[in-house]
């Protein structure tokens, strides 16, 4: 056995001292694939590990605690500081106005101990304390540059928040905390917990959530800060904390970046397996050049078996040479591109490059190219002696023995498995390789049909037009290479681009005479028919919508604590902090009872909830079942009366939690108001939150505008996503490349031919436009049909969206498709063009 291989490595070894001539493909696509695999997960391990080293400054303590409208109170404040010295500080939406403009800011007062951690960037530098206090008039605030552009504002300026004046003494930089207190609708303001006061936010009924920071000593171990946390728990079992700690500063955020990398990742694995083709090409071509030295072998009593062995080693060097490469290169990526990522994301980027994102993406390219190359090297088992005596341009490729087909089948199993296996959406990652295998089977039907078709085809009266079916139906046509890798190419970018439109026009548009122009928070009840009255006076016509709002925790899911429920990723958000929440009589309007019930009107029993159907889902809830929640320090139970549906498309009022009217009886609450202009009617009317802002001071204003950030976001993943998509475009594009190479041997003699026959070329010039012009479009029609259908599924499916292909971009991708195709069938095929037919002729 060890003599066997011996002589297996022995042949592979001196077969490959003769370079690797034939492999530029093979090694491009294997290398740009694991390139991006390991360069996404480099990207994200570098951010989470920065999350990690970072946690302290980021979190602002090592242990936060969190609640909505309930500052410390003196026990609780006590506990904390025996413990380590403590921070509070109050963050909400608001608005600031002067006397010509007003906009929404997220408001964040703090107090003199602020930051515990880290330092807060102010131009100019000042202390903060003491920028923020009343000096002789009114206090002190810093803000953002965005806020000092929107309203005009210069150091020194005043302007108001609800019933307070204020100065603003500086400009805000950068500020240690900012991804602990997240992302708002507007630019960030701070104040002191004076100024809050002064401004008339500090009632209970205010929507604002209070964050408690503790600094313990720098020896302090993860251990140490854990049990605090658990000791903070059983101390106030009522408290309704959200507590978080250095090492888990924001629990969405990294899983967003977990399933984002990972989506990322998967574009990788569609490149490569793209790539696979023009690998299957490359080692065709090999194995034809071959075919003397693999006959002289069998002629000295070489067998079958020895000769695929030493190939696939052959072969298999090469594809770890390339992910060698590739993961080298994919490591340097967070190296290379830290600043600009860090920065493109105002997040911290720390780069790293964690053994396993190495491993992953070797091992991807490695079971790819295993999957694609078993196959045409198993066809060189049956290669006959009697090659050595036919035509170098003579056919001789044998037939595939099944244990080969098998071997391959047995590569891409185990390829899906491992892609499986290490996604934490394996749903998504099994339905996403799926897809692809689907769509290279229909690829190669869609070839084999337009081959086919072209045998079909009656001939016509001009000969280009001729010779241009011929070369799609000859033996060794580009037809199939083409068809299928820029096919998978194509049906990827038009699948990305389709979603990425619906989801831009979803924010941007919402549903006419459906989506609210704004939000009104912090009503309060006693003010509701006033503030009603008022808003109907300044937008006659406009539908005015108000629901009782309240804050809310899930503590409870049945009997288990909401800690220890492994809830599914679409639902796993629920039970991170405080969700809004409400009581009717009647289901909420955008939403259908489904399951279950609903609770009379006039029903004044023990708590009932209804809740939206996919959440619950998520949760493992079902009718019966029972769900607690802590609103203000108190723990209401109630039962699970129904399930929804909810339509959330409309921007408009809707809850995932809706309890019946008597659970919250007697309890203080605000309104929450949506003001919808009627169908077919534009509406954003600055100067309607300038008047809010002076009559009803506590009340914030969100305008749909506020979902431009929403919709910077979107544009920044989706350039992310379609640089991702580009691996998989640019991997075509050289299998493209490398399939009209390894076939321009047969076209040469083709050409030549017709050129002693007396065709021009400029006849053969419009053969070859005809034939690829042909495969380009047959190929971006698939690729619309095929990514248009992928794009529906993940757009109403997943995101339960209307579905609208926009043709514009779409019908843009098809004609790259076939612009690609025609430029570079005519690039590799102009050589043959400039060849004199003596010298190709001779040689046959």
């Amino acid at each position: 056995m060890m003599s066997r291989l011996s002589l297996v490595v022995r042949l592979a070894a001196r077969d490959l001292r003769g370079g690797l001539r034939g492999f530029r493909i093979f090694l491009a696509c294997v290398c740009i694939g694991v390139a991006a695999i390991v360069g996404v997960d480099a990207v994200a391990n570098s951010l989470l590990t920065s999350f990690a080293r970072q946690g302290r400054v980021l979190l602002g303590g090592d242990i936060a605690f969190s609640r909505s409208q309930r500052p410390l109170d003196s026990d609780e404040r006590d506990w904390l500081s025996s413990r380590g010295r403590v921070s509070e500080i109050a963050t909400l939406r608001a608005t600031a106005s002067t006397a010509v403009d007003a906009s929404t800011v997220e408001l964040k007062a703090i107090d003199s101990s602020y930051p515990l951690t880290g330092a807060l960037d102010v131009d100019p530098r000042l202390p903060i304390a003491g920028a923020l206090e009343s000096i002789g008039g009114p206090h002190g605030a810093l803000a953002d540059v965005a806020l000092m552009d929107r309203l005009a504002l210069k150091v020194g300026d005043r302007f108001r928040i609800a019933a307070g004046d204020f100065e603003l003494r500086g400009q805000i930089r950068s500020e240690p905390d900012r991804i602990a207190t997240g992302v708002g609708f507007g630019p960030r303001v701070i104040i002191s917990k004076g100024g809050l006061a002064a401004a008339g936010l500090s009632n209970a009924a205010s929507l604002i959530r209070w964050t408690a920071r503790v600094a313990l000593p720098e020896t302090a171990s993860q251990d140490s800060i854990e049990s605090l946390a658990k000791d903070a728990i059983a101390k106030f079992p009522t408290s309704g904390w959200d507590v978080r700690t250095r090492s888990n500063v924001s629990p969405q955020l990294t899983r967003n970046v977990e399933r984002f990398s990972q989506f990322m990742a998967l574009i990788g694995v569609v490149s490569l397996i793209a790539g696979g083709i023009g690998i299957a090409g490359a080692v065709v071509a090999f194995v034809d050049r071959k075919r003397e030295s693999i006959a002289v072998l069998k002629a000295i009593g070489a067998s079958g078996s020895l000769i695929f062995q030493t190939l696939f080693l052959e072969m298999m060097a090469i594809a770890m040479l390339g992910s060698l490469g590739g993961a080298l290169v994919g490591a340097l990526i967070p190296l290379l591109a830290g600043g600009p990522i860090g920065s493109a994301l105002d997040l911290p980027f720390e780069p790293v490059v964690a053994p396993g994102s190495l491993f992953a993406g070797i091992l991807t390219g490695l079971l790819v190219s295993a999957a694609f190359v078993a196959a045409p090297v198993g066809r060189a088992h049956e290669t006959p002696v009697a090659t050595l005596f036919r035509l170098a341009t003579s056919e001789t490729r044998g037939r595939l023995r099944a244990r080969y087909a098998v071997l391959a089948v047995c590569c891409f199993a185990a390829l899906v498995l491992f892609v499986a296996v290490s996604s934490s959406e394996r749903k998504i990652a099994l339905a996403a390789m799926a897809g692809v295998l689907l769509s290279g089977i229909i690829l190669r039907v869609v070839a084999f049909g337009i081959s086919r078709a072209a045998a079909l085809a009656p001939d016509g009266p001009r000969l280009s037009l001729r010779l241009a079916l011929r070369n799609i139906r000859r033996p060794g046509a580009v037809t199939t290479p083409v068809v299928t890798s820029l096919g998978l190419g194509l049906t990827l970018l038009v699948a990305i681009v389709a979603v990425d439109g619906n989801i831009r026009r979803q924010l941007a548009q919402g549903q006419p005479g459906r989506t609210p122009d704004f939000f009104f928070v912090d009503v309060q009840s006693s003010q509701a028919d006033a503030f009603r009255a008022f808003i109907a006076q300044r937008r006659p016509g406009d539908r005015i919508e108000a629901v009782p709002m309240l804050r809310g925790r899930i503590v409870r899911i049945g009997e288990r604590r909401s800690e220890e429920v492994k809830a599914d990723s679409n639902a796993a958000w629920v039970l991170e902090g405080d969700r809004g929440i409400t009581y009717s009589a009647r289901p909420p309007e955008g939403s259908q009872v489904v399951e279950g019930e609903w609770w009379p009107a006039d029903y004044a029993g023990p708590p009932l909830v209804s809740m939206d159907a996919d959440i619950a889902r998520g949760l493992g809830l079902k009718i019966g079942d029972s769900i607690a929640v802590n609103v203000a320090g108190r723990i209401i139970a109630a039962r699970l009366s129904n399930l929804r549906r909810v339509d959330w498309r409309s921007f408009g009022i809707n809850f995932v939690l809706v309890f019946s009217p008597s659970t919250f009886a007697g309890a203080p609450h605000s309104e929450l108001f949506a003001l919808t202009p009627p169908d077919g009617v534009a509406r954003q009317d600055a100067a309607l939150v300038r008047d809010v802002a002076r009559a009803y001071p506590g009340v914030t204003a969100l305008g749909v505008e506020a979902l431009d950030q929403a919709l910077t976001l979107v544009g920044k993943l989706s350039a992310a996503v379609r640089a991702a998509s580009a691996v998989t475009i640019s991997t075509a594009l050289l299998v493209l490349g490398g399939a009209l190479a390894a076939g321009m041997r047969k076209r040469l003699y083709d050409a030549m031919i017709l050129r002693t026959l007396g065709a021009a070329r400029g006849l053969l010039i419009r053969a070859f436009l005809l034939e690829f012009l042909a495969l380009g479009v047959a190929t971006s029609l698939f690729a619309i049909l095929a990514g248009g259908l992928a794009a529906w599924l993940v757009v109403t499916r997943l995101m339960s969206l209307d579905f609208h292909l926009e043709a514009g971009p779409v019908l843009a991708v098809a004609g790259l498709g076939c612009a690609t195709t025609v430029a570079l069938g005519l690039v590799a095929t102009w050589r043959v063009l400039g060849e004199k037919p003596a010298r190709t002729l001779r040689e046959l």
